[in-house]
């Protein structure tokens, strides 16, 4: 008996713990360029941000100018960082030199960006370019 009711506890236990997972919301594969001054980004990240609250929802890196991944859908404020090597440094006396890597893109793609991507749900059209200028009037991407 005891047995038996231990197997119907676990059953039970099994149930519970399998009910109370939230659902994953589904992901859209996006992709897209993303240039500086008509220059292939070598290396960065573009976030897609939530517009309200700046939750962070994905990373993607940035690689030769090109990113990909799958996007929650909905409309997200996007940042972009892009990394450029400054030489070494050493964090501390005597421990070995790292290297110094600075965001080079303006605060207007990043931090401060009002950028913007609208994920679809069917796919259609979530191809994302990005062509960042450094010129002051030239301040909109496409």
């Amino acid at each position: 008996m005891l047995q038996r009711l231990s197997w119907q506890i676990g059953i039970v236990a099994l149930i519970m713990v399998s009910g109370c997972k939230p659902a994953e919301e589904p992901t859209y594969p996006v992709r897209g360029s993303v240039t500086f001054d008509g220059t292939p980004i070598a290396d960065g990240q573009i976030y897609f941000m939530d517009k309200d609250t700046a939750v962070l929802n994905v990373a993607l890196p940035i690689r030769n100018g090109k990113y990909d991944g799958l996007v929650k859908p909905g409309t997200w404020r996007v940042e972009i960082h892009a990394y450029r090597d400054e030489g070494v440094q050493s964090p501390m006396p005597g421990m070995p030199p790292e290297p110094v890597r600075t965001d080079y893109i303006p605060p207007k793609y990043g931090s401060e960006s009002d950028l913007s991507a609208t994920v679809a749900e069917d796919g259609s059209g979530n191809e994302f370019n990005f062509d960042l200028k450094s010129a002051p009037s030239a301040d909109r991407p496409e």
